[in-house]
C-alpha cells in the first residue's frame, strides 16, 4: 500500500477559513457573544482539517481517495484508468492545490481531479500497475 499526500496551496488554506470568519468579524470585534467566536473557530479548524487531510492510497489494483484521514471518498479500479492529464481547473475536487492531474476512467464521463505532492511517483505507480494508461504532458 502506498499513500500520497495532497499538495496544499497556502492561499487556499488561508482563504477557506477567512471566508467563514470575515462575514462574522463585526460580531467577533464587538465581543457580544463568545459562543459565535468559539463556533467559528471550530468550523475553521474543521475546514483546515479537510483541506490538509486529503490522501490518495494505492492498494493493489485499487486507488482510493481519503479525506480527514479516515473518510473514504471513493475507490477506483486502476484497470479502468484510461488517461492522466495535467490540469489547473478550479472545479471542486479532492485536491488542495491547483497543480492537479485529471484521471479519466473508462466507466465515468467526468474525470477525477486530484493533486498529489509527487505527481511523477504517483503516475509511475499507476502506470506500473496498468501500463495501458496514456499520460499526457
Amino acid at each position: 500500500m502506498k499513500i500520497y499526500r495532497s499538495k496544499i496551496d497556502c492561499w487556499l488554506a488561508v482563504l477557506i477559513p477567512a471566508l467563514t470568519i470575515l462575514p462574522a468579524l463585526p460580531i467577533v470585534i464587538s465581543g457580544e457573544d463568545i459562543w459565535v467566536v468559539v463556533l467559528l473557530a471550530f468550523i475553521s479548524a474543521l475546514e483546515l482539517a479537510v483541506v490538509t487531510g486529503f490522501r490518495y492510497v494505492i492498494d493493489g489494483s485499487k486507488f482510493m481517495v481519503k479525506a480527514l484521514y479516515v473518510i473514504n471518498s471513493g475507490t477506483y479500479d486502476i484497470g479502468n484508468i484510461v488517461e492522466i492529464t495535467p490540469t489547473r481547473t478550479i472545479l471542486s475536487s479532492p485536491a488542495a492545490s491547483l497543480d492537479r492531474i485529471a484521471i479519466s476512467l473508462s466507466n465515468s464521463r467526468t474525470p477525477l481531479v486530484i493533486s498529489p505532492v509527487d505527481k511523477e511517483a504517483f503516475i509511475s505507480t499507476l502506470t506500473a500497475i496498468n501500463p495501458d494508461i496514456r499520460v499526457k504532458s
